[in-house]
């Protein structure tokens, strides 16, 4: 099975014919060309020939191999393909287990238990702001201010905001998330190191969305990168 890392380009390696002068690879800048030889289990499987594609992130415990679908095909499921898992499993890649599936489960759980447990009502925001409650409800509308609905109450993650009020400039950047992103992945993102986040003294030390809009980063910079999760 050919893959190729998310960080280059693969393109097909063409036998040398005899005689035929040896020539450099025409490749791009950024690109590399590589070949891996089928297992032997494989090579019994009747596959398909012709140009494919595999996304391949290596990590240091974990493989994680994402398949480029054609055209048509449902591009948002969540699980692999009865071919697709056969033929990794085949490969030496095990595919994740039920197991594996419900301690990820638990962990989102606990974690979203605890972005519950710290998180300000609407009562709560509208003291640390220094505003009426109305005024809070008007801002969750309008994007500035970012909540979760637990059941009839909003609930107001903590990291959008300070001792004295609001993280500055925070505003903007809200108002650029995506609508179908995640509260976890939200709370995640703004605490997370990024590396488009950096001073120009300091490029070896990225910072976190958090800390960028705390340090006086600028927040159209921020809005920017949130606006592509």
């Amino acid at each position: 099975m050919k893959t190729v890392d998310r960080r280059f380009v693969g393109a097909a390696v063409r036998a040398k014919r005899p005689g035929e002068p040896r020539r450099p690879p025409r490749l791009e800048m950024g690109e590399r060309s590589f070949e891996i030889p089928l297992s032997r289990a494989l090579r019994k499987e009747r596959l398909p020939t012709g140009p494919s594609v595999a996304l391949v992130e290596v990590g240091k415990k974990r493989l994680k191999v994402q398949f480029l679908r054609p055209p048509g095909d449902d591009l948002e499921t969540p699980i692999l393909t009865s071919v697709e898992e056969d033929l990794l499993t085949k490969g030496g890649v095990a595919p994740i287990s039920s197991a594996d599936v419900r301690v990820v489960e638990a962990g989102m759980a606990a974690e979203y238990q605890r972005l519950r447990d710290t998180s300000l009502n609407v009562a709560e925001a509208a003291r640390r702001l220094r505003v009426n409650a109305s005024r809070v409800r008007q801002r969750l509308v309008e994007g500035s201010l970012y909540g979760v609905k637990d059941g009839n109450t909003w609930l107001l993650p903590e990291f959008q905001f300070t001792r004295q009020g609001r993280v500055p400039g925070i505003g903007a950047v809200l108002k650029n998330l995506p609508s179908d992103i995640s509260p976890i992945a939200v709370t995640r993102w703004f605490k997370t190191p990024n590396v488009d986040l950096c001073t120009r003294d300091d490029q070896e030390r990225p910072r976190t969305p958090l800390r960028w809009l705390l340090s006086g980063g600028s927040p159209e910079a921020a809005a920017k990168l949130a606006a592509d999760l």
